[in-house]
């Protein structure tokens, strides 16, 4: 009798042993497969099968997976967001309000193997739990699957590790080619002698000697990618039984050919029209208005230092623009995707113009990209544009479901000639970030044109048109290349600086918000670096006047108007600014040794707010990469214990490396740059070392109490004494006091009450016997203090 293996638990097929699953794969992170999920058993948590995220709230899986829980779908739950399915602790877990099964599913024959699974409230996108298009009659061509049995497709799954170990902890991936029905069906032929059954047209077959789907892997998806445009082409379905399971093909459900059944509950249905669009963000499939908030971080727009169109899983990885002379053959390459998610082709004669601005967190359009506004550069000495037109490229044909990828050669304008543009404290940004630029790309069609009417509000176009992206970048990579020191030597800023201000030409309120990228699921920035502001003096001012409106913000240092993020987020509120006044602000970060964790790059986000309709007109995404370094520790040296008026040196333990030295009060108030500091303090106080690196601005923490005797002899004279001894002392917080004078041979002892309220005692000593005496103080019953004496 003939039998189809379905790749559940009830029916699984094993790999050989020692390999590694998805068979032949490789452990992967999530964010590189974000629209995969676990579907779990309620009651315990235990992997049943993959699904695929294609809304909010719906998911494609196969049927054989969830068949039995029609009924119940309360006792399965989605798992989205997280490498190690085990850890229930990361990412997102929904429960299940519905279960639809295809209507022409057969259980027996494999036929129309994929179910949609209903959330009870909907995933919350970021950079872990991501949509992908799926599959239908016009995103995905015969000749995208079945081209000379070329292509592949990338599949992932926790399912089996080993022939032992039948569900991954973590998440594996392989590409695996694509072959025709029929070499399959004569592969499973010749590797185990019979066909489990008949590859029909609503079945993807995938072969790749040593690789495959395995137990634990079913409903999970195939994933075809044109030039960095995703599709889910599969659900995994069914292979063959152990031990063949790694050298005979596996076949996956042809999501296309239920394309229409799944649009009816999901809604989900493609242009009849060639589509252009951009992304604003990975989740970002195309619709108009959309309800993206980090509009101003498009990952479709990338810059490169050279022609090389380095992307990573078909997201730029992104360089700080260099400049290059005019004369230079050297240029920045500035690449942006263009996506067709309709049914026709392009016609070839759209247009994709390309704007760059100078960094800033509220820009209008057109007037900041088009070169009509400009500020006064003191080193160019004269008026320098603050945005202008990179270039406009025809976009080639593009087919449904596909992408091309444009590229701008681009010099960069002089970076010099924005140095020193905040005229209120030209000092302070004297290495005001220069690369740093804003970039916005703008599909031009007849056929495809903008849905909603541009004005100058920027964000809504954004959000409005799929054919509009905004990307403000500070890439700041914490390193020696990257420092921007001004003087003092402590006031290094690791970071980058950006232009705030008036955003609509009519003045305005505003807030800056401050805070950890909710896009990319990881170990927050604040938990292991101090986030630092620091503010033209026009900004400074406006703060002031408001009466330093904030939440979880520190005045760090006032003279050099510097903040502290103490909080996630943080804001500084209701600055007025007059029509298109322009500030500068830094943002840089200092990563603390102690709170170092092995992440290498980090996100942060600053957006600015109108005060009064709370709608976004801008931001700044901070890209932060850290390199490895060596531990270091911060060492003040050990607590003293002093007399008043005592003079003590603190000395901080040198590094090896060089670094900078800072002494703080109990207030927190700087008192002194340098390793060594002497110190007098009326009452015990503690110092706090701050060292700062000066390679990368890494810091460490020390603190050293200073404690003052507060029941102490002060001062004894003269000595030596032949008549009157005078006697100094400090008793204030005793209640009973009195001092002894003991001869050292123990010949002779006499006892002395002294007033609490008083600092000095003078005694008769001139017919004590001549020789060495010790004075001691006896504090509420307690030898507090002594000092020796000589009677001649």
């Amino acid at each position: 009798m003939k039998k189809i293996f379905f790749l559940i638990l009830s029916c699984i097929c094993f790999s050989s042993k020692g390999q590694n699953n998805i068979i032949g794969g490789n452990p992967i992170d999530i964010s590189k497969a974000p629209w995969q999920v676990s579907i779990k058993f309620a009651s315990t948590g235990d992997h049943l099968g993959g699904g695929i995220i294609v809304a909010p709230d719906w998911i494609i899986t196969s049927a054989h997976v969830v068949q039995v829980y029609l009924t119940a779908p309360q006792d399965i739950i989605i798992h989205a967001g997280s490498t190690n399915q085990t850890n229930l602790g990361t990412g997102q877990i929904k429960t299940i309000s519905d279960i639809q099964i295809h209507p022409n599913y057969v259980y027996s024959t494999g036929q129309n193997d994929v179910a949609l699974i209903h959330l009870t409230t909907p995933l919350i996108y970021n950079y872990n739990v991501c949509p992908i298009e799926y599959s239908n009659s016009c995103n995905v061509q015969s000749t995208d699957i079945f081209p000379n049995n070329i292509n592949s497709a990338f599949i992932t799954g926790w399912g089996e590790v080993s022939s032992t170990i039948y569900i991954s902890d973590i998440l594996q991936g392989k590409s695996i080619p694509i072959i025709d029905r029929q070499i399959a069906e004569s592969i499973f032929f010749n590797t185990i002698g019979y066909l489990p059954h008949s590859i029909s047209s609503d079945m993807i077959p995938f072969y790749l000697y040593g690789a495959g789907a395995g137990h634990g892997d079913s409903g999970g998806p195939a994933i075809l990618d044109n030039n960095g445009n995703k599709i889910a082409i599969g659900a995994c379905s069914w292979a063959a039984p152990y031990p063949a399971a790694d050298h005979a093909p596996c076949v996956y459900h042809f999501i296309q050919t239920s394309s229409d059944w799944i649009s009816t509950y999901t809604g989900i249905t493609p242009d009849n029209f060639a589509s252009l669009y951009m992304q604003d963000k990975p989740w970002d499939l195309g619709k108009e208005p959309n309800s993206i908030n980090e509009i101003y971080a498009s990952d479709d727009i990338w810059i490169r230092k050279q022609d090389d169109g380095l992307t990573q899983l078909g997201y730029g990885v992104n360089q700080d623009p260099e400049y290059y002379e005019p004369q230079s053959s050297s240029y920045n390459y500035i690449y942006v995707r263009v996506r067709n998610k309709g049914c026709q082709p392009s016609s070839g004669t759209e247009q994709l113009k390309l704007y760059w601005a100078k960094a800033a967190t509220a820009l209008s359009w057109p007037n900041h990209w088009n070169g009509s506004i400009s500020v006064y550069s003191p080193i160019a000495q004269g008026n320098v544009p603050l945005g202008d037109i990179v270039n406009t490229l025809t976009i080639p044909i593009i087919q449904p479901g596909h992408a091309v990828i444009m590229k701008f050669p681009w010099k960069a304008i002089k970076p010099e000639n924005y140095v020193g543009l905040a005229a209120g404290n030209p000092f302070l940004f004297t290495a005001e970030e220069p690369h740093h630029f804003c970039l916005l790309a703008r599909i031009i069609s007849t056929d495809d044109p903008m849905v909603y009417p541009e004005t100058s509000d920027l964000g809504s176009n954004v959000q409005n048109n799929n054919n509009i992206i905004w990307k403000n970048i500070s890439v700041v990579n914490i390193n020696p290349n990257d420092r921007y020191n001004t003087t003092p030597e402590e006031n290094y800023l690791v970071g980058a600086s950006i232009l705030i201000g008036d955003a609509e030409g009519m003045g305005g309120t505003y807030d800056l918000e401050f805070f950890n990228s909710s896009s990319y699921v990881e170990h927050p920035l604040t938990e292991e670096a101090e986030v630092k502001i620091t503010l033209d003096n026009p900004v400074w001012e406006k703060w002031a006047a408001n009466g330093f409106q904030s939440k979880s913000i520190e005045i760090l240092n006032e003279t050099k108007k510097q903040v502290l993020v103490k909080g996630n987020p943080a804001i500084l509120k209701n600055l007025s600014f007059e029509p298109n006044e322009r500030n500068l602000m830094n943002v840089s970060f200092n990563f603390l040794i102690e709170k170092r964790s092995s992440q290498s790059n980090f996100h942060y986000e600053v957006i600015q707010r109108n005060s009064k309709s709370r709608e976004i007109v801008g931001g700044e995404e901070y890209n932060i990469t850290v390199p490895h370094r060596n531990k270091f520790d911060a060492d003040a040296g050990i607590d003293q214990e002093i007399n008043l008026n005592q003079i003590v040196y603190l000395h901080a333990q040198q590094l090896t490396e060089m670094a900078v030295y800072n002494w703080y009060d109990t207030k927190g108030n700087l008192i002194y740059s340098g390793k060594d500091l002497s110190v007098s303090p009326k009452i015990t106080e503690k110092y706090k070392l701050e060292v700062i690196t000066s390679a990368d601005g890494f810091k460490d923490y020390d603190s050293v109490e200073v404690k003052v005797k507060d029941l102490v002899i002060t001062k004894i004279y003269p000595n030596p004494a032949s008549s009157l001894l005078n006697i100094e002392y400090n008793t204030k917080t005793a209640s009973s006091v009195y001092l002894m004078i003991v001869k050292h041979d123990g010949s002779s002892s006499n006892q002395y009450v002294l007033d609490v309220t008083q600092n000095n005692k003078q005694i008769n000593v001139s017919n004590y016997q001549l020789g060495l005496y010790s004075v001691i103080l006896i504090c509420d019953g307690q030898v507090k203090d002594y000092k020796n004496v000589s009677i001649q």
